[in-house]
């Protein structure tokens, strides 16, 4: 297996994921987890996608030419590994102890002989998103970079929520995998065989259907709502998500209308300098009220009062209410990460270098009760195994931590129902070709069988031969100097394979039913005499040659 080392600041300017530098992971603590943790089996299967070897349309060659990556300590970064079985995954592993493992594309030559082809590159790849709650630092006030608590976390909420649906309602996907990056963010597998299979350009259309959120962190509006009305995806994102998570979440956490400077960058969304102006003196003078209800509630219902009643004849002034949700709330996308199929991303159930937080399964039909304070750290997993008991050799020792929820939840709701959609693509793919390879015989497919034969050794017998993989019965017939090799796909309609004769071969006389030709395999075939096997007179010595070498020669062209 050869893979490529180099230091992780060697990565700049290349076009994969920036790869964090890992910091303060106890490397004892992750030879335990690697040892006794860590999903190897599930892992593997996922990433096989039923291509096991078990089934006879399997892709043998699948596995080993997808990429994994490896961060090691001090830096070291090893990339274009693969592996040709669990085994050798989880050995490699154990032996090199990476504070971080990324999944990378299948490539379309093994990895491990990569170096010997001259062109090499991704063909398939999951569909992945990585939102970030650091590209939110312009409308979050509690924290900032890295750091994340749950008056911000609803803003990953609402990206899960929004994307999660329309990829399963607008797109069509089913096997979608929701997984806590271990520090500020989400990241997001879409694992459907038509989803792997995308291009780059088909990716870009899907990043762009998302696309609302232009905006820079100096940009005034954040968001393009363009048309006459808006598309029925926001629409649904807006009233379903992103209305309820701005109004009862980060209006009151973040305290988005509680100070001047805070109401002018909302105020700074309205085109029309009046109505802002109109608003921002009510503000200002109702900043003593002795009112009971929130000030940023009151603020707000009086921004939407004014924005969209009746006497706001301009668009542009009703869609704000819109536009400011929009702007908080709705997900920002590295849309590169997405865009392109050779990007890295950091696998699921491995540990966040920073945080030591591992990276968990997310439900998207729980996520509002996901909080990522509670997500286990390795060193919380390694004292649970203590505390329990360290039973050597116990093949399910993640069950006796607060790890063993999320790896059921992975099998149960993501692994099982992908693998059974996989086996049956997989059956039912093998099951077209194998009909169409019945279907679609060639005059030079059938050549290949070799019809060179001594004649007396068949004469008037059925003869047995294999082909694609299956037993057939052909009946050998002479008639008019042409030797007519027939066997019958059944149910399917009978094929007639010609062959030349010497001329000293004596012709067949048949006196029993005769057998429908197929008229459309070979128009110029008439109807092919069943052989009476009482009559002998084919030459003993008669040797049979093929005189069609193809299908179009076949009919005359």
């Amino acid at each position: 297996m050869k893979s490529e080392i180099m230091k992780v600041g060697d990565m700049n300017g290349r076009d994969d994921m920036q790869i964090d530098e890992p910091k303060g992971l106890d490397l004892n603590h992750l030879r335990l987890y690697y040892g006794k943790l860590f999903p190897y089996a599930d892992m593997f299967r996922w990433l096989s996608y039923g291509n096991d070897g078990k089934h006879p349309a399997c892709d043998n060659s699948y596995i080993n030419r997808r990429e994994f990556s490896f961060t090691l300590e001090n830096d070291i970064y090893i990339r274009y590994q693969s592996f040709n079985n669990a085994t050798e995954m989880e050995n490699s592993i154990k032996e090199k102890c990476p504070v971080k493992i990324d999944i990378g594309p299948v490539y379309n030559v093994d990895l491990a002989k990569r170096t010997a082809y001259s062109k090499t590159g991704p063909v398939e790849r999951e569909l992945i998103f990585d939102i970030d709650i650091s590209d939110y630092d312009d409308v979050r006030y509690c924290c900032a970079g890295g750091d994340v608590c749950l008056n911000c976390w609803p803003l990953m909420t609402a990206a899960i929520k929004v994307i999660d649906v329309a990829l399963r309602d607008d797109f069509g996907f089913n096997h979608i995998l929701w997984v806590y990056s271990g520090r500020r963010g989400v990241h997001c597998w879409v694992c459907d065989s038509k989803a792997r299979r995308l291009g780059n350009a088909q990716r870009a259309s899907i990043v762009d259907y998302f696309r609302v959120y232009k905006g820079g962190e100096n940009s005034l509006r954040k968001v393009s709502l363009t048309g006459p009305v808006l598309h029925p995806f926001l629409v649904r994102s807006y009233t379903e998500v992103l209305k309820v998570i701005f109004e009862e979440k980060l209006l009151l956490n973040q305290k988005l209308l509680s100070s001047d400077e805070r109401c002018q960058r909302i105020l700074e969304v309205i085109p029309d300098d009046s109505v802002a102006g109109e608003l921002r003196d009510k503000w200002q003078r109702n900043q003593r009220s002795k009112s009971k209800q929130d000030i940023d509630i009151v603020r707000w219902d009086q921004l939407k009062q004014m924005l969209q009643s009746g006497k706001q004849k301009v668009q542009a002034l009703r869609r704000c209410v819109e536009e400011i949700v929009f702007s908080y709330t709705y997900p920002r996308l590295d849309v590169e990460v997405s865009k392109h199929m050779n990007h890295l991303l950091k696998a699921p159930f491995c540990i966040h270098p920073k945080t030591g937080r591992i990276c968990v399964p997310i439900d998207p039909n729980n996520c509002d009760d996901f909080d990522p304070r509670t997500v286990p750290t390795i060193s919380q997993l390694i004292d649970e195994l203590n505390v329990g008991g360290m039973r050597a050799g116990s093949e399910n020792d993640w069950e006796r931590t607060s790890l063993g929820e999320s790896i059921k939840f992975f099998r149960s709701s993501f692994l099982e129902p992908l693998l059974k959609s996989c086996k049956d693509e997989l059956e039912s793919s093998y099951s077209a070709k194998l009909q169409q390879s019945k279907n679609s015989l060639s005059w030079q497919e059938i050549l290949f069988v070799g019809f060179r034969w001594n004649s007396t050794m068949f004469r008037g017998r059925y003869v047995k031969f294999t082909l694609f993989d299956e037993d057939y019965v052909a009946l050998l017939i002479i008639q008019h100097r042409t030797t007519y090799l027939y066997f019958k796909l059944a149910p399917k309609r009978p094929l007639i394979v010609a062959v030349q004769v010497p001329s000293g071969a004596h012709t067949q006389h048949a006196t029993v039913p005769v057998i429908e030709p197929d008229p459309v395999r070979n128009p110029t075939i008439l109807p092919v005499p069943a052989l009476d096997s009482s009559v002998d007179d084919v030459g003993d010595d008669a040797e049979a040659r093929p005189v069609m070498t193809s299908w179009a020669e076949g009919l005359g062209g």
